[in-house]
């Protein structure tokens, strides 16, 4: 069985994600074939402590479905719940 041939993807945090990671954003290598597995990734490597039932995701500004497959070279920014006042 064969890996999945690794895409290169650049992924933005914004607020709690943000302040977890310790940075606002990273381009990565990854095999993850949805965005449901990337973000599982992202999850594990940062210790992100969101469910992934509680983001948004986008894809080159447009919102997204985590089973949507992961695209080579996209933009993908993870988009926690907002607080407000």
């Amino acid at each position: 069985m064969t890996e999945a041939p690794k895409k290169q993807v650049e992924i933005q945090y914004f607020a709690v994600l943000k302040e977890q990671s310790g940075i606002p954003g990273e381009t990565i290598q990854t095999s993850a074939q949805t965005l449901r597995q990337l973000y599982v990734q992202l999850k594990e490597k940062h210790k992100f402590g969101l469910p992934l039932e509680s983001l948004r995701v986008a894809v080159d500004d447009q919102f997204r479905s985590w089973d949507d497959l992961v695209e080579d070279r996209s933009k993908v920014v993870l988009i926690p719940p907002v607080a407000g006042g």
